[in-house]
């Protein structure tokens, strides 16, 4: 218990402590009595029902009763007035919460009690099992319990009993199941005192105990260290006598005056020049004259010896290869035909030096870079007219001879008795010559013929 000793004070000055505290005995059968016969009337704003009771000849009948609010606010002693308000601005709430000390986030839409200091945590949970309108979901609040809690600790004025009363009303409309039970005993036995009561007919609530203390005093699945702290004491936690901030603060305005204090007297000092630093340029690449004599230079590289001579036969070749380039294309057509003529149709050409060593390629047609390659450009192709492109197309003779070569099919002679009349067809073997060398090919014609057939009659 030593975890919630200081937040118990607190609750016993509360106008919800006898909600929180009283631990009335109920009986089923009058609570469910109750709830079953039910109704509101708007006229007298106030909810009606009926229980039974044992007249005195000792027969069963219903006695009347009817809840206002004005009923539930003097049972309960929770000291409010009708026209208290039932809401609170929502950045309020949560300003209040935060300055309790929870570690969720601001935007949750039901703050968890698990998210507090045990002090708090105990304060949330007694005002959630005994306020609450639900039949379960007690780890987190709802809005209206954040109400009632950040109204009490900034000792603002709250409805506490129209809360009640609503949501008494809204079991009426609904689902009808024993809703505050314990609420509903004390307002029947405070309007009808002699309502027989059974032993066996108690209806038996949870009441907090040591094991619901055991079962507060540890967070799930949070490590000691970093379990919720709990902050100083404040508002009407620390003093009962708090009044509440104005224009829906949480906190009051405490600004403190400020301390005259005169500065010392410095002497200026002047601010160090800055250097800019001149950055580097980067190494031009200068050509050496032409007056300057190369000397032989000997690089090793797979056994062989590089010297000067080499070096200016490169040179000039390089230069030849400018002049030619420069040339332009007046010369490209005769190197392309010298270059043709020592390629003769019907020679075999292979890749040995010897034939690439009589090509000069300073001489050959221009090339095109493709991608890191050479190709040559080769001769344009000749576009055709307009009239040979809408010209119809007419195949030759050896066209249609070549056409249908090898798909002719021959097919098979009648065997046994011919009908009367039937025609026979014979294969006669034609002998087509084509100009163009092409070779021989047999031409089949169809020739019909009749054959008498002879009657077996």
């Amino acid at each position: 218990m030593s975890p919630f000793v200081e937040i118990l004070p607190f609750i016993e000055k509360s106008r919800i402590c006898k909600a929180l505290t009283d631990q009335h005995k109920c009986y089923e059968s009058h609570v469910r009595a109750f709830w079953k016969s039910a109704y509101y009337i708007e006229d007298d704003q106030a909810i009606h029902s009926a229980v039974k009771m044992k007249d005195e000849n000792d027969k069963d009948i219903d006695v009347a009763m009817k809840i206002t609010v004005g009923d539930i606010r003097r049972v309960l002693e929770l000291n409010d007035k009708d026209e208290d308000p039932i809401h609170v601005p929502e950045r309020l709430c949560k300003g209040l919460w935060f300055r309790m000390g929870y570690t969720g986030f601001v935007n949750d839409q039901a703050y968890a009690k698990s998210k507090l200091s045990k002090p708090y945590k105990f304060l949330v949970h007694s005002v959630i099992h005994a306020l609450g309108h639900r039949k379960g979901g007690y780890d987190e609040s709802a809005d209206y319990i954040m109400n009632i809690i950040t109204c009490l600790i900034l000792n603002r004025p709250y409805n506490i009993s129209q809360i009640i009363f609503n949501h008494m009303l809204n079991n009426i409309k609904g689902e009808r199941f024993l809703q505050y039970p314990r609420f509903v005993q004390m307002l029947l036995d405070d309007q009808i005192p002699n309502l027989p009561k059974a032993d066996d007919d108690e209806l038996v609530l949870d009441h907090m105990d040591n094991e619901t203390l055991k079962m507060l005093n540890v967070y799930r699945g949070v490590e000691k260290d970093k379990e919720p702290k709990l902050k100083s004491k404040f508002a009407a936690i620390a003093n009962s006598n708090y009044q509440a901030p104005a224009d829906d603060k949480w906190r009051h305005d405490n600004k403190k005056t400020p301390t005259t204090r005169t500065p010392k007297a410095t002497t200026p000092k002047a601010a160090p020049k800055r250097t800019s630093k001149k950055k580097k340029s980067p190494p031009y690449l200068i050509d050496e004259p032409d007056d300057v004599q190369l000397e032989d230079v000997n690089v090793v590289g797979g056994d062989h010896e590089i010297f000067s001579d080499e070096i200016e036969n490169i040179i000039a070749d390089q230069d030849a290869a400018k002049v030619t380039e420069k040339a332009g294309g007046e010369k490209s057509g005769k190197h392309i035909e010298a270059v043709k003529e020592t390629l003769v149709e019907g020679e075999v050409h292979t890749d040995s030096s010897e034939i690439e060593s009589d090509i000069d390629l300073t001489h050959i047609a221009p090339t095109t870079v493709v991608s890191g390659k050479i190709r040559m450009k080769g001769p344009s192709r000749k576009k055709k007219d307009f009239d040979e492109e809408d010209a119809t197309y007419v195949p030759s003779e050896v066209e249609n001879i070549t056409k249908g070569r090898g798909k002719m099919k021959r097919k098979a002679q009648p065997t046994g008795e011919v009908p009367r009349g039937q025609k026979i067809r014979k294969t006669i073997a034609k002998v087509v010559k084509d100009i163009s060398g092409i070779p021989e090919v047999e031409r089949v014609e169809n020739v019909e013929m009749e054959v008498p057939v002879q009657s077996e009659f």
